[in-house]
């Protein structure tokens, strides 16, 4: 008898709290719903004033040759501020680190067969 009552008295303990739970749950999920609802799909971030005076990390390129040409073909520029560059160092980023990368088509030069140039930048979202 008493194992009974002890389990009446569990199942009664975890009514309320299953409750609660899916009351968290689905007010978590309108938050989110919401939140994501006032953004949009051309909200782009802007790069910071004068980025390209930072610490150039690394530039690569991506050419025709590659499977991600379509999507990021061209060439990308890595900069890093201060804070950026002590992470680097350290393995660790601070609060306040900012990196760059920074995208841009080519194109080669009609005049100058074998030779390419930076244009403009790509812009993501487009």
């Amino acid at each position: 008898m008493a194992i009974h009552e002890n389990t009446e008295k569990l199942i009664s303990l975890a009514k309320p709290r299953r409750a609660i739970f899916l009351a968290l749950t689905v007010t978590c999920c309108i938050a989110t719903w919401s939140l994501s609802s006032w953004a949009r799909i051309d909200d782009a971030v802007p790069y910071p004033d004068g980025y390209r005076q930072w610490t150039h990390v690394k530039s690569t390129i991506i050419g025709p040759k590659s499977s991600a040409y379509e999507q990021i073909g061209g060439i990308q520029h890595i900069y890093a501020n201060e804070k950026g560059m002590e992470g680097y160092r350290t393995g660790r980023f601070p609060e306040g680190s900012i990196l760059i990368y920074d995208f841009l088509k080519t194109e080669d030069d009609a005049k100058q067969p074998g030779v390419t140039h930076e244009t403009r930048a790509v812009v993501r979202g487009a």
